[in-house]
């Protein structure tokens, strides 16, 4: 990645916090992605014992024990800067200007 070297430090503040910013979203979205692999791993963990206690019925045999509840991981929450916000406020605002009525010539017939 090319490194960026602004000509004044509100810029290389920006981009420092920018990049801050996407680190955090990066982070969060992998332990979003980790949490989502990990419910998947346990719904076939408890559907393959589900099949596994059914066919054991069907054919007779005896039946697997039974699961061990597994207590959940309390993961710690993940705290966002609000550091858009302070980004935002040193950014000068642009009034919107207001359009002009176009007006146009009254034709008078020849």
């Amino acid at each position: 990645m090319a490194t960026i070297i602004s000509s004044n430090s509100i810029d290389r503040d920006r981009i420092a916090a920018l990049r801050e910013q996407k680190k955090i979203a990066r982070e969060v979205e992998a332990a979003l992605e980790a949490k989502k692999q990990a419910d998947i791993e346990e719904k076939k963990r408890v559907s393959d014992h589900r099949i596994a206690t059914k066919m054991a019925r069907i054919n007779g045999t005896e039946p697997p024990a039974p699961l061990q509840v597994e207590e959940p991981v309390v993961e710690p929450e993940v705290v966002e800067e609000p550091v858009a916000e302070t980004v935002a406020e040193q950014a000068p605002e642009v009034e919107a200007k207001k359009p002009t009525r176009k007006t146009s010539k009254k034709r008078t017939k020849k």
